[in-house]
């Protein structure tokens, strides 16, 4: 069975359990917690927040939050459950990301990630991504995918 990605304007009930597995307390994300459903639905209440899901089997199992401004889409809270991991999992919800983005005219997909993360780093460079020349935090870096060439 595909993985199936889309973007909700609003996380279902039936996502909580998913969530809760997908952002626990031990990921990287405190700012999820203590409930990653009731925090997400309160951003979403945005027109310029969309949450894309990774569905497998009818359970969530990747998701990354996006904030579109001005032709710029950056995302954050990227995380994939750590069962279905390298499996081309965060590789395809950031494909479907950028296709789905592009159709909305965004120039580029970015994000920022710590310094020391070199996971996240080659993840990203795997994927299109490259460190942007201007880095407005000095404690994280800033990676840039460019969409017109979709």
């Amino acid at each position: 069975m595909p993985l199936i990605v889309n973007f909700h304007p609003h996380i279902e009930d039936k996502f909580a359990s998913d969530l809760s597995k997908l952002y626990h307390p031990d990921t990287a994300f405190p700012s999820l917690q203590p409930s990653a459903i009731e925090t997400l639905n309160t951003l979403l209440e945005s027109p310029d927040y969309r949450y894309y899901s990774g569905i497998f089997n009818s359970k969530l199992v990747a998701g990354a939050l996006t904030l579109c401004c001005e032709g710029l889409t950056n995302f954050d809270f990227l995380c994939v459950r750590e069962a279905t991991r390298r499996r081309g999992v965060g590789s395809t919800l950031l494909n479907e990301m950028k296709r789905f983005e592009a159709a909305r005219h965004t120039v580029a997909l970015s994000c920022a990630i710590e310094e020391s993360d070199q996971q996240a780093q080659a993840f990203l460079r795997a994927n299109g991504f490259h460190s942007h020349s201007e880095q407005p935090d000095p404690t994280k870096l800033q990676f840039i995918c460019e969409l017109d060439e979709l």
